[in-house]
Formats: structure tokens, sequence, C-alpha cells
């Protein structure tokens, strides 16, 4: 028999992975257990308010007082998964799990721990939100129970089929630009493909991180980010669990006809989630997921547009609009203002710009014009001259030049143009907009609708997708 040393002893244990019960997940003796939710998934139809104990694994990003802002899901008992862009530049103060309604008294069943870390995706970006995952580190761990339990994690790449039935749930607005309900709702959607999904959005929106799911009239909404896109699997080994296949990330509008909510797709991510240390537990079966390719649609060959560039990445130029104020504001950068903020809220992508230089494109300048105290005032400027600034006393106060993409003088396959107006109140508001007819294209220097100055075409982008009866709301 030969002689155990200490030494070869440490060496065993250092090869392996260092794993405690804060940060495991697929423990299945709790993971998406939930006997409400599985029985009641039937009743699920359009938004309702949820029932206690039906969405265990719901967090909430709270600040202390007030309503969540974001919302998470528990994956383990120290570890609850958000969206990146519920935490770009600020982290939240708690996390509340049990949590059923927000706004009045307090709950006996709530367990509130304050955040000791953030960790977001590396490769978080945030104008196209891609990889727009993070994970929240507790303080200290949570206590299982009937109205505190995590959610199961999908095997990498086992993400749903098209036309599957998923439950999102959330406390955030019912409709867009609603406000906040005390109490958490849930909703079914189904599944959409990323091939749909991208007929809606364009070719470069949608990534292999993303996931896209909606049905008539139901949605995720303002408030909703960071929260649970959860699917119902059942196996021989472990039985019916609730696993988290999406994070509510972004869309156009809530629940807008033709326009899917987007997930991050966390069956893409998964590597990324135990690159972080959090592993499953040791021993779990592993039951993998059908591989199931994509449905095709056959249909007209048509030649889509080539980006082109170093990469396929595009630039999303956001719109906002403000029913108060009645007038528009544009941003390269969704952090900016996120879904809603400042009496603005998002109402999609306008249009898409490269993020690189290609042949035959030109640098878009944003000129940035600072409102103070009062956002209003606030005011992004573009134009691919980089001196109209300097020349037009009207444009006064616009400074911190900088570009933000690449577009075409000329139209080129594939693009659309940007055409660009203004109107003189107190201070110079511009619109921006892809259809010519949303406030006519008269002469240069004529009046436009909506008592709008048409200044001609900006340049060719590729387009987005966004309302075009705002003013009519």
């Amino acid at each position: 028999m030969g002689v155990f040393t200490f030494s070869a002893f440490v060496l065993f244990l250092a090869t392996i992975p260092f794993v405690t019960a804060q940060n495991v997940f697929n423990d299945f003796a709790h993971c998406g257990m939930s006997a409400k939710l599985n029985r009641d998934f039937s009743r699920i139809v359009g938004g309702t308010e949820a029932e206690r104990k039906e969405l265990p694994w719901q967090a909430a990003l709270w600040g202390g007082s007030g309503k969540p802002y974001c919302g998470g899901t528990l994956i383990s008992s120290q570890y609850v998964v958000t969206a990146a862009h519920c935490v770009d530049g600020s982290s939240p103060q708690y996390v509340v799990l049990g949590a059923h309604v927000f706004g009045g008294g307090t709950e006996n069943n709530r367990q509130v721990r304050q955040v000791s870390n953030v960790i977001s995706h590396e490769n978080y970006n945030s104008q196209t939100l891609a990889n727009d995952i993070a994970l929240i580190k507790l303080n200290s761990p949570v206590e299982y129970n009937d109205y505190v339990k995590p959610a199961c994690v999908p095997e990498s790449g086992d993400a749903p089929d098209p036309n599957t039935e998923v439950v999102i749930s959330g406390w955030g607005t019912t409709q867009s630009g609603g406000s906040q309900p005390d109490t958490l709702r849930e909703t079914k959607v189904s599944v959409v493909s990323r091939s749909s999904c991208r007929q809606s959005y364009g070719q470069n929106a949608i990534d292999g991180t993303m996931l896209c799911a909606s049905s008539a009239g139901k949605d995720s909404c303002q408030g909703d980010s960071g929260g649970p896109l959860v699917e119902r699997k059942a196996s021989p080994s472990n039985g019916e669990r609730f696993y988290l296949a999406g994070v509510v990330s972004w869309g156009y509008g809530c629940a807008s006809p033709g326009y899917p909510g987007v997930y991050a797709d966390v069956s893409a991510l998964r590597s990324w989630i135990e690159g972080k240390g959090l592993k499953p537990k040791p021993g779990t079966p592993v039951t993998p997921g059908p591989v199931t390719p994509e449905p095709v649609t056959p249909g007209p060959v048509t030649p889509e547009p080539v980006t082109p560039g170093p990469d396929e990445e595009m630039v999303h130029f956001i719109r906002y609009w403000s029913w108060k104020n009645r007038d528009h504001y544009y941003s390269t950068s969704f952090n900016e203002l996120g879904f809603a903020k400042n009496k603005y809220f998002f109402r999609g992508v306008q249009a898409f710009l490269l993020k690189s230089k290609a042949i035959g494109s030109t640098a878009l300048y944003q000129y940035f014009k600072d409102g103070g105290n009062n956002f209003r005032n606030t005011d992004h400027f573009y134009t691919t001259d980089p001196d109209e600034t300097s020349s037009d006393d009207s444009l006064a106060g616009y400074g911190e030049e900088k570009v933000v993409g690449y577009c075409f003088e000329e139209e080129v396959d594939g693009t659309v143009p940007l055409y660009r107006y203004y109107r003189t109140r107190k201070f110079k508001d511009h619109f921006y907009t892809t259809d010519g007819q949303e406030l006519g294209t008269p002469e240069i220097g004529k009046n436009a609708k909506r008592r709008y100055v048409y200044e001609g075409i900006a340049c060719h982008v590729y387009p987005g997708s966004y309302p075009l009866a705002e003013y009519d709301e």
C-alpha cells in the first residue's frame, strides 16, 4: 500500500473546484419548484396579479423606499441574476426576496439583503444591449422556504424552442409610460425565433445572446427589466421544474404589435455564470435538452444588405418621447435614459449606424447641450459636418463633440434617409425620422408638420423600428 502524504492530499484538494452552498445553483432539492405555478400554469392568460408563493425566485432591486426599479432572479442562496443595464453606473442598495406587494405595509415573508458585490458581463454593450446579464452577490444567504426558492439554470445551448409558452413577471408598468403596480404581476408569452425577431428589429439588432418572446397585448415593460422569463420543463429524474430561460432586457414600447420583447438568453450565457465561480450542485443529474434547429420559413430570396466594416455590431440610434413635453430626445446610449427617465420614455430603435468606418461611409457627430436642472432643455444634435455648430449661431451652446457611428452621404443598398427637422421655442428642438411621411419633406427651409422646419437629409442609415402616431396618443 502506498503512503498518502499530506502534500499529496493538498494537491488532491486543489484539483476540486471550490463549491459552497452559497454559490451552488441547480440544487434540485429546491430549485424551480412551485406547485402553485405548476397547477395554475393554464390559468395565466394576459397580464394578471400573481399569487403568493407562485414565483418564489422573483427578486426586486430596491433603493430602500418606494417601488423596485428592476427585477432579478434568485439562482442560489446568495446570488441573483439581473440585467447588466440595471446595474450599469450604479449598484442597488438592497435585493428583496419573497415580496408580493410594494407600496404600503410590511410582509412577514420578505427577506431583504444588502448588496455585497455586482458582476456585470465584461462584453456587455450599452448600445446594442448584447450580453445584458449581471450577477448580484447578497451580503448573506437567504433561507429557502415556500416564499423564497431559486429558479433552475438551463444547460448551455438549451434555449426554449419557438412557440414554447414561458412566464414573465415583475412590478413593471402595464403600459408604456404608465405607473408601476403595487402587486407582483405575471403573464404568459410565447418564444419567437431569432429569424422572426430580426424581421422586426433588423438583422443586426438580435445576436446570439438574445432571446425573443411575445403574445398579442402581453409583454414585459418598464420596471420589469432584469426580471425572469421562466420555462416549465420536465425530466424523469427531476420532475417538472421552472428554468430561468431569459432575463428581461429591451424591446419597443410595451406589447407593441409586431415587436417581441427581447431577453438575455441564459442558456447562451451559462458558461459566463460558471466562469464567475457559480457551479451546479455536484452530482446533479444533467438532463440535456433536445437540440431542435430553428424552423426555416421558405420565402422569396432577397439578398440582405451587407454591413461593411470589421464587425457586424451596430450602434443603436434610440428615440424617446415625452407626452408631457410633446417632444423627442435621441441618444446612442441606452444607459442615458433607460426605458424611462426625466418624463421621457423609450420608443424604440430609430435607426442603426455602423460602429466602424467602411468604404463610402462618413462619421456622424453628436453634439451635446446641457439643460441643467431642466432636462427638457438638454439636447443632442447630430450632423456629418463638424463645422456646422461653429457656423450656425442658432446652435450655440452645443459642445462635447464626438463620433457616435458612421452612415452614408449617398444611399447604398439597405439604407434609408435620416430626415432632419427643427423647431424653435425657447430652445432649438431637433427631430429625426426615417419616414418622410411622418412630418412631410417639403423644400429645405420650409415648414413641415407640427411647426417643424425641414432641414434635409442628415445622412443614410439602416432602418430601425418605432411608432408613427405618438402625437395622437
